[in-house]
């Protein structure tokens, strides 16, 4: 450890200083003196990067730090960078949920490899044992909810005292002006807080790990008796994507989250009748676990032999891949060890470093779900496997990004026989019906801005 980070205040001030630059970010991204493009880029690297960079401060070696910090920045510019030239040009929610979606899984890429990345340098070696990923990962997990909960108490008090003073203020210029840059200062305080008292840190680790570790019988509690129910009540939901696929998606998360939890680095915990216990119960988390993934697979698959490969679809692919991996992996450890589950550090690790490298491969034009969608479907049309009158248009423009809306002009730019003249007329349809669908958003948006 570096001696000029060993002491608390250094730690603080360095924070503060990174905390300066994310303040200046915002407000040049504010500013509107930059393309929309790096303007989104800047922000979103300001948010990771920084703020990863600030987790480490005390944590890393300054050896390991910089590099990391290296890596990272540049890192995470690309990932929001693709994801901003490709994004959908869809509107209100759809939009909303492909941006959030978008930095979610730049947040979780970002935490896993500071993960490796720390319990690498705790242990001073390349690949690090299992105990100390589950402490560097629940360590930062436990941080981060700390952080959030203090932030959210500050948001909750800021928005009580106008309610209850009767202060009147704009909204937006609230949220941008102050409570943003003031939450930063809040962050930096709960970190400066956890340095200084780090068995305040390791308690509330312990509580989360103890809270998770009891919910999970619960949730497979909840889990069987809306499966029994569903399959019961209403056979058909099980099937159903747009009912059934978040359920089963945030399900088998869950248990991931819960099974990792009650396991930790396999160890005993607690006294002998609750180990046991919860011994059991992540034993049969595992079957569950499987049922649930398989359920999700299955709904996909639905998809896939109803639509062909669309945008949502691959991903949703390759979501219950990763999942998959984590339930087969687990289901074979179980069958093979017993409740002692003895595989399931090899298999979080190497599950881990593939969805790291799978999501990170789909941020590039190989594996590209708005590419791939694309081309799949303009053969379906070309090779006459489906109707030029089924043929979803709107998902090109909408939901493919710029491959779909090239892929759209093309389409009503050709001319040939008369199945490609119909073709090429319902694309150019759409294309107008977009284009008024936009100008009639932005107006609405202007007259929003002008009452």
């Amino acid at each position: 450890m570096n001696p000029f980070l060993e002491d608390p205040r250094y730690r603080t001030t360095v924070r503060l200083g990174l905390f300066a630059l994310q303040v200046g970010g915002l407000l040049v991204v504010e500013s509107n003196a930059l393309p929309p493009t790096i303007a989104i880029v800047a922000g979103c690297t300001a948010l990771f990067s920084l703020s990863a960079i600030m987790f480490g401060i005390g944590r890393m070696r300054l050896s390991t730090l910089a590099p990391w910090a290296a890596i990272c920045v540049p890192l995470t510019s690309w990932i929001v960078l693709y994801n901003s030239e490709n994004q959908n040009w869809g509107f209100g929610p759809a939009a909303f949920v492909d941006l959030l979606a978008s930095i979610v899984e730049s947040g979780v890429v970002v935490f896993v490899c500071h993960v490796f990345v720390a319990a690498a340098d705790a242990d001073r070696r390349l690949i690090a044992t299992y105990p100390t990923y589950v402490n560097q990962a629940w360590t930062l997990a436990t941080e981060l909810l700390l952080v959030g909960t203090g932030i959210f108490m500050f948001w909750a008090v800021a928005f009580g005292g106008l309610w209850l003073f009767s202060i009147d203020a704009p909204k937006l210029f609230l949220v941008t002006e102050v409570l943003f840059p003031l939450s930063g200062l809040v962050a930096i305080a709960v970190l400066d807080l956890l340095d200084r008292r780090p068995a305040a840190l390791k308690a509330a680790r312990s509580f989360l790990l103890a809270s998770l570790s009891w919910a999970l019988p619960v949730a497979i509690l909840i889990l069987f008796g809306n499966l029994v129910w569903t399959a019961i009540a209403q056979p058909k939901r099980l099937w159903d994507i747009d009912e059934n696929s978040s359920t089963l998606f945030l399900a088998a998360l869950v248990l991931v989250v819960f099974i990792n939890a009650a396991f930790r680095d396999g160890g005993r915990q607690g006294d002998r009748l609750s180990s046991l216990f919860l011994v059991h119960a992540r034993f049969a988390a595992v079957f569950f676990l499987v049922v649930a993934v398989a359920l999700y697979a299955g709904i996909e698959v639905g998809a896939y032999f109803e639509k062909g490969w669309t945008p949502y679809g691959i991903t949703n692919v390759a979501i219950a891949v990763i999942l998959g991996a984590y339930g087969l992996g687990y289901f074979g450890t179980a069958l093979a060890t017993g409740t002692a589950l003895r595989g399931l550090p090899a298999t979080n690790i190497v599950t881990a470093l593939a969805g790291i490298a799978l999501f990170l491969a789909s941020n590039t034009p190989l594996l590209d779900s708005n590419r791939l969608a694309v081309d799949y479907q303009l053969k379906r049309l070309a090779s006459g496997q489906i109707a030029p009158d089924k043929f979803d248009y709107d998902m090109l423009f909408f939901d493919a990004g710029p491959y779909g809306r090239e892929a759209l002009q093309g389409l009503a730019q050709t001319p040939g026989d008369q199945n490609t003249n119909e073709i090429a007329r319902r694309a150019g349809e759409t294309l107008e019906s977009a284009a008024l669908r936009r100008r009639n958003k932005r107006m609405e948006g202007h007259g929003r801005d002008g009452s």
